[in-house]
């Protein structure tokens, strides 16, 4: 049986005594508040900006999950219709580049929060 992950969206929460020293900075969860911690992250010896970024990508991950699955769909449809008598408009093509250049802002925006 292949294994699930929590579904998403993710969230990054200021972990309640996490500031200065050792121990956890932040942790992830779902973003409504149900189920466990998914993730704990401690403060970095880099610093805590390097913890907060660790934390977002982290809680990015079943957005970027979402998007790599889209990206792979739009392939197959291009691919698949690539010198059969239905190929894909270039139209369509540009439809669904667009779609996803807007999918890949917002993922990449999130996992790049500071």
């Amino acid at each position: 049986m292949r294994a699930r992950h929590a579904p998403g969206p993710w969230k990054v929460y200021k972990a309640p005594g996490g500031r200065g020293g050792k121990g956890v900075k932040r942790t992830v969860a779902r973003e409504d508040g149900v189920g466990r911690t998914i993730a704990r992250v401690l403060n970095d010896p880099d610093g805590a900006i390097t913890s907060v970024a660790n934390a977002n990508l982290i809680a990015a991950s079943p957005d970027l999950l979402v998007f790599a699955t889209q990206a792979r769909e739009c392939v197959q449809v291009v691919l698949a219709g690539r010198g059969t008598p239905n190929e894909v408009a270039l139209s369509d093509i540009y439809e669904l580049l667009e779609a996803l250049q807007g999918d890949a802002d917002a993922v990449i925006a999130k996992a790049a929060a500071s």
